[in-house]
């Protein structure tokens, strides 16, 4: 693949990414659904990092999940609270805007599960919130996410644990078409 190629990609990429991102939020631990298992090992370590200082304002903490715009209107309408507050980044003294959504709602995150458990661990019920980059779909029923973005933003490895060997094989693999059509990249 030609230089060319890969930065037509990577704008392409980018382009959606500002596109489809709906804004910052603060939201509770228990309405954060995640896809995957948690690694118990990474779980530990973050529970005593967050015990000695949690910095949940710190980027590489936020975690990408998805959702339709009229369940992210909702929640804004609920808090009478403009969209621009979600655009804005944290408010001096109190930070990002805390949603609230029903009893029940599960958020779909696409990554981010052993920092949810460290945190339900590791401090008071009352302060157990994640900041959360919010991505919409243009169809309410569909989280039409481009399957490029979200595999970006699920391979993202802010900090988690590096991948081992075998996680970067499977992936080198998969790029490659094997056990299916393969990435362009």
């Amino acid at each position: 693949m030609q230089r060319s190629d890969i930065l037509q990609r990577e704008c392409k990429l980018a382009a959606e990414r500002v596109s489809k991102h709906w804004g910052t939020a603060s939201i509770d631990v228990s309405m954060l659904d995640f896809p995957s298992g948690e690694d118990k090992e990474n779980v530990e370590i973050l529970t005593g990092l967050f015990k000695e200082d949690f910095q949940g304002l710190n980027p590489k903490y936020y975690i990408p999940a998805k959702r339709n715009k009229q369940d992210l209107r909702a929640a804004l309408l609920t808090l009478g609270v403009p969209r621009h507050k979600l655009l804005d980044g944290p408010a001096p003294g109190s930070g990002y805007p805390n949603l609230i959504y029903p009893p029940g709602f599960r958020l779909q995150c696409l990554r981010g599960r052993s920092r949810a458990e460290a945190v339900k661990k590791a401090l008071p019920s009352r302060a157990r919130r994640l900041v959360v980059d919010l991505f919409h779909s243009v169809l309410m029923l569909s989280l039409d996410i481009d399957l490029a973005l979200e595999t970006t933003l699920i391979e993202e490895y802010s900090a988690e644990k590096d991948p081992d060997d075998g996680e970067l094989y499977c992936k080198i693999r998969r790029y490659q078409g094997y056990g299916g059509p393969g990435d362009p990249f």
